[in-house]
C-alpha cells in the first residue's frame, strides 16, 4: 500500500567558517495519512539551498524538492516530493516536504530531487560534470532515517568565484589522480556521512554562468595538488590566462574562496602533453611534443613545476632523461594515443600502456634535482654496465625533495657490472619516497639487488608484486642498505638470488614488514653460513642500528637448498665474525612448507641480538639437519605460537626449535612429526625459562614418531613455570619426556630442570588422539576434535596466568630481555594467540590457545 509522507524539517546551520549549536524544533503532525518526520543538519555543513553571503546562513527556499530512495528485496526503489511552496518554510528555516512512496527498511534522501542518485549497498549519487553556478543547484545533500529524523549533510565541497562581463564559461580541471566529479558512493556511519570514493569519475567541470557575477562550483571533497581554471567568452575563446591554484584541500560542506577570475598575476598553465612522434610544443594533445622535447625542458639547471602527461605508446630512449630542475615535475600515463584538445578523459593505464624502453642499451630516469610525482608508465629494456648503479629509474636526490612512484610497471631491465639495482635506485638524502601499486618483474643485476636498492631516506613500499627477479650475488629483489624502510600488502613471488637472500636483503636502519606474502623465494647459497630463502638481515658493522619487524607476513615454499634458513637467516658478517646487535620481531606471521639444507626457517647467529615470536605458526616446514623451525644462537623468546607437522630428513640435531642461547617459551603448542627426535633441543644457556606449554606427537605408535620433548646438554639449566604438559609415544609406549646428552637421569648429571609442574602422559586413553584440524581464518589454528570425558585427561590441572608472567619476567631479568615490554605493546601479554582474553589470575589452558570443553571456536 502506497503511503503519503510528511517531511518536516527543522535546520540551524552556517557556512564553515562559523560555528553554532544546532537545536531540534518539534514540528506538529501532519493532518490526514502522513507520517511527520523531524530533521537536521550537523554543525558546519552548509546543507541548505539558498545562502545570503552577508550572515553565512542557508535556508531551504521555494521550489526546494527531494527524492526518497529506499531498497525492497532486490528492487532499488525511488520516489520525489512536492515541491516547496513559500507557506511550506517556517520563520525558523523548518520545512515541510510531502511524498508518495512505500519505503521499507533503509531509508535515504537526496536532494535536489533531479539529482541522479541510487541506493545499492550505498547510496550513489552524482556530482554533475557540467553545472550552472548557482549554490542551490549543484550542491547534493543526504541523509539517512534513523529513529524518528533524517540528518541532511553536504556531500560536495565548493568553490566560490567571480568573473567578469563577458565570461560565459569557466573549466575547473584536476591534474591529479583524484577526479573532480563523479558518482560519490555514500555510507552513513553512526548517523555521519561518510564518502567511500569516486565512481565514473572525471577531471574537469565546466561551469556555464550567465555573465558577471559571483559563482559556485561543487566538487569532489578532496586534496588536489594542482586545479587548473580557464574562463571562456561565449565564442569559445579563452579570456585572460589559464589560472592555477596549488595545494587545495577542499573539505565536505566546505567553501572555498578563489576570487575574481582570471585575475591579476595569474599562473600560466604547466600543464604539457607527451606523444609519440610529437612534434609541438606540448600545449595540448593536437600540439603534443616528443620525448626529446621533454627530456630538453627538464634537462638543465633552475626551476619548474610542470604537470606531463603521456599518451600511450612506446618511447624508446638512447640516453636517459635527466631531471635536473629543482620544483616538482609530475608525469602521468595512460592517455588514449588519440587524445585531443586538453582532455583528460579516458585514462586507463593497463588499456593505454605508456612505455619507456631502453632497447637494452640506455638508462630511462635519473632524478637528481627534482621531487617527482610518476603515475602509470612502463620502464623496460633498461640497461647499464659500469660501477654506476641503477638502470631503470634513479633517485639521488636532495634532503628537500619527495617521491611517488604509483601503478609503474618496471619489468626486463638490466644491470652489469658492480653495481647494484636494475630497476629502482633510491639514494641521497631524499625526504620520502612512496612506491605504491607497482610491478617488478624480470630484473636482473650481476651485483646485489635484481630490482631495487635503498642507500637512505624513508622508503615505503605499499602494494608492489616483486616477481621472477635475480641477481648475482644477494638480494634476489631488493637490497637495503640503510635507511626506514616500510613494507606493507606486497607479494614477493620467486625470485633468486645466487647467494644469500632470495628477495630481501637488509643491512642496516629500521625496516617495517606488514601483511606482505613471500611466496618460492630462492637462496643458491651453498654452506651452512649462508642462505635465507627469502630475507637475509645483518652485515658488518658491530653496534650499528638494526631493527626489523614483522607483522601478518606469510612465507610460503621458500628454499636454501644448499644452504642455512628456508625464510629469514640473521646472520653475522662471515667476512669479520663481527655480530650484528640486532633486534628482529615475527607477531602473527605463517611459515608454511619452506625447505633448507639446514637449521630452521628462521636462523639467527648473532649472540648479541634479539629475536621475539608472538602467535606465529610453523606448519610443514622440511629441513635436512638441525632446528626444523627456529635454529637460534640469539636470546630469543617464543609466545603463544603453534609448531606442526615439521620434519627433519637427517637425524643431526633433529629439533623443531634448536637453541644454544637463553630462551623463553609460553603459552605454545609443539606437535611432533616423524623424524623430529625433539621438540626443544636446549643446548646452551644456564637462563632459558618454560611455561603452560604443550608438547606432543601424533599419538600413535607409528615407528619414527618422536620419543623426546626436550633435551638438555650437560651443565645446562632451564627452569618450568606453570603446567607444561608433555604427551610423548614411543614404540615402546615408554615415555621419554626430558635426556640429557650423558644420562637418562637429567637431574643427577649436571643438567638441571627445576619447577614442579611437569605433566607427562604417553596412555592414548588418557591422551587425545584425533589429529588436529588446521582452519585459515582469522589465522592457522590448532584446534582439537576430542577430548576424553569428561573434559580432560586424568590427573589434568591448568596453569595460573600469574605464573607465566612470573616465567617472563624471571626471564627478562636474568637475560636481560625486555619481553614483556613488547608482549604488552602488542596486547599479547595475557591473550591467546587469536586475540582472546586469558584469565588474569585464573586457570589458563596449555598451549597456544584456551580450549576448554565447552569453548568454541
Amino acid at each position: 500500500m502506497r503511503k503519503n509522507l510528511a517531511l518536516a524539517a527543522a535546520f540551524a546551520a552556517t557556512m564553515f567558517c562559523f560555528s553554532c549549536t544546532v537545536e531540534q524544533t518539534e514540528v506538529p503532525a501532519v493532518e490526514g495519512e502522513y507520517q511527520t518526520f523531524k530533521a537536521y543538519v550537523g554543525t558546519g555543513d552548509n546543507a541548505r539551498t539558498s545562502l545570503d553571503p552577508a550572515n553565512g546562513k542557508v535556508t531551504w527556499a521555494a521550489g526546494d524538492a527531494i527524492k526518497i530512495l529506499w531498497k525492497t528485496d532486490e528492487v532499488s526503489m525511488n520516489a520525489s516530493s512536492q515541491a516547496l511552496s513559500a507557506s511550506d518554510i517556517s520563520y525558523d528555516g523548518s520545512a515541510v516536504f510531502k511524498a508518495v512512496c512505500e519505503p521499507s527498511g533503509s531509508v535515504f534522501a537526496v536532494y535536489p530531487s533531479s539529482a541522479e542518485a541510487e541506493y545499492s549497498d550505498y547510496v550513489r549519487v552524482k556530482i554533475p560534470a557540467v553545472q550552472d553556478g548557482s549554490f542551490s543547484h549543484n550542491g547534493i545533500l543526504a541523509a539517512n532515517y534513523t529513529g524518528d529524523s533524517f540528518a541532511f549533510r553536504q556531500v560536495c565541497g565548493f568553490l566560490q568565484f567571480s568573473v567578469p562581463a563577458g565570461v560565459t564559461k569557466v573549466v575547473w580541471s584536476a591534474d591529479n589522480v583524484s577526479p573532480i566529479a563523479g558518482t560519490s558512493c555514500i555510507d552513513f556511519p553512526n548517523g555521519q556521512i561518510e564518502l567511500n570514493g569516486i565512481e565514473d569519475g572525471v577531471h574537469d567541470i565546466e561551469v556555464n554562468v550567465p555573465g558577471a557575477g559571483q559563482y559556485y562550483v561543487a566538487v569532489a571533497p578532496g586534496e588536489y595538488s594542482s586545479l587548473y581554471v580557464a574562463s571562456f567568452d561565449s565564442e569559445g575563446s579563452l579570456v585572460g590566462e589559464k589560472q592555477t591554484f596549488k595545494q587545495v584541500s577542499v573539505a565536505r560542506g566546505q567553501i572555498k574562496k578563489k576570487g575574481t577570475l582570471p585575475g591579476d598575476g595569474t599562473v600560466l598553465s604547466s600543464k604539457y602533453f607527451v606523444k609519440s612522434g610529437g612534434t609541438g610544443d606540448g600545449s595540448s594533445w593536437d600540439n603534443a611534443a616528443s620525448i626529446a622535447s621533454l627530456s630538453s625542458k627538464v634537462g638543465t639547471s633552475g626551476t619548474l613545476d610542470l604537470n606531463v602527461y603521456m599518451a600511450a605508446g612506446t618511447y624508446t630512449l638512447s640516453s636517459g632523461i635527466s631531471f635536473k630542475k629543482t620544483g616538482t615535475i609530475k608525469v602521468f600515463g595512460g592517455y588514449p594515443a588519440d587524445a585531443v584538445g586538453e582532455s583528460l578523459v579516458g585514462r586507463n593505464v593497463k588499456a593505454n600502456e605508456t612505455i619507456l624502453d631502453g632497447g637494452g642499451t640506455s638508462r630511462l630516469f635519473v632524478v637528481t634535482a627534482s621531487s617527482m610525482v610518476i603515475d602509470g608508465l612502463v620502464f623496460q629494456n633498461a640497461y647499464k654496465n659500469s660501477t654506476d648503479v641503477g638502470a631503470a629509474l634513479i633517485f639521488q636526490s636532495a634532503a628537500d625533495q619527495k617521491h611517488t612512484v604509483n601503478n609503474c610497471i618496471l619489468r626486463n631491465n638490466k644491470k652489469e657490472g658492480t653495481g647494484p639495482a636494475a630497476a629502482l635506485r633510491i639514494a641521497g638524502a631524499a625526504a620520502e619516497t612512496v612506491i605504491s601499486n607497482c610491478v617488478f618483474d624480470s630484473n636482473t643485476s650481476a651485483a646485489n639487488a635484481g630490482a631495487v636498492n635503498v642507500v637512505s631516506g624513508k622508503v615505503h613500499f605499499v602494494g608492489n608484486t616483486f616477481s621472477n627477479n635475480s641477481a648475482t650475488t644477494d638480494a634476489g629483489a631488493v637490497n637495503i642498505e640503510d635507511g626506514e624502510v616500510e613494507f606493507i600488502g606486497n607479494a614477493f613471488t620467486a625470485n633468486t638470488a645466487d647467494a644469500d637472500a632470495g628477495a630481501v636483503k637488509i643491512q642496516h636502519g629500521l625496516t617495517v614488514f606488514k601483511d606482505n606474502v613471500f611466496s618460492g623465494n630462492i637462496s643458491k647459497a651453498s654452506g651452512t653460513e649462508a642462505g635465507g630463502g627469502a630475507i637475509k638481515i645483518g652485515a658488518a658493522g658491530a653496534g650499528t642500528q638494526l631493527d626489523v619487524s614483522f607483522e601478518g607476513d606469510r612465507f610460503e615454499d621458500n628454499s636454501a637448498a644448499s644452504a642455512s634458513a628456508s625464510a629469514v637467516y640473521c646472520k653475522k658478517n662471515s667476512a669479520t665474525g663481527a655480530f650484528n646487535n640486532y633486534t628482529v620481531k615475527f607477531n602473527n606471521c605463517v611459515f608454511l612448507r619452506n625447505k633448507a639444507y639446514s637449521r630452521g626457517c628462521v636462523r639467527s647467529n648473532s649472540t648479541v641480538g634479539k629475536l621475539y615470536f608472538n602467535a606465529c605458526t610453523f606448519a610443514s616446514n622440511s629441513i635436512a639437519q638441525y632446528g626444523n623451525c627456529i635454529h637460534m644462537q640469539t636470546p630469543s623468546m617464543i609466545h603463544n605460537c603453534v609448531f606442526f607437522n615439521n620434519t627433519n630428513t637427517s637425524s643431526t640435531g633433529a629439533a623443531v626449535i634448536y637453541h644454544d642461547v637463553n630462551m623463553l617459551v609460553t603459552n605454545t603448542t609443539i606437535r611432533l612429526a616423524g623424524a623430529s627426535t625433539v621438540a626443544l633441543n636446549h643446548l646452551g644457556g644456564v637462563k632459558s625459562v618454560i611455561a603452560n606449554n604443550l608438547i606432543y606427537n601424533n599419538g600413535s605408535n607409528e615407528s619414527g614418531n618422536a620419543a623426546t620433548a626436550i633435551n638438555i646438554a650437560k651443565g645446562k639449566t632451564l627452569t618450568s613455570y606453570g603446567h607444561n604438559i608433555i604427551g610423548i609415544f614411543n614404540s615402546g609406549e615408554s615415555p621419554s619426556p626430558v635426556t640429557t646428552a650423558n644420562a637418562a637421569d637429567f637431574v643427577t648429571q649436571d643438567a638441571v630442570m627445576h619447577g614442579d609442574h611437569i605433566y607427562v602422559y604417553n596412555n592414548s586413553d588418557k591422551m587425545w588422539k584425533l589429529d588436529p584440524i588446521w582452519v585459515t581464518a582469522p589465522h592457522y589454528l590448532l584446534k582439537w576434535t576430542k577430548w576424553p570425558s569428561p573434559g580432560k585427561p586424568e590427573g589434568f590441572e591448568l596453569a595460573a596466568a600469574e605464573r607465566v608472567e612470573d616465567a617472563i619476567d624471571n626471564f627478562d631479568t636474568n637475560a636481560s630481555f625486555n619481553a614483556r615490554e613488547w608482549l604488552t605493546e602488542i596486547g599479547a601479554l595475557n591473550t591467546d594467540r587469536r586475540g582472546t582474553a586469558r584469565s588474569a589470575t585464573g586457570p589458563i589452558w596449555p598451549g597456544s590457545y584456551d580450549n576448554s570443553a565447552t569453548s568454541s571456536l
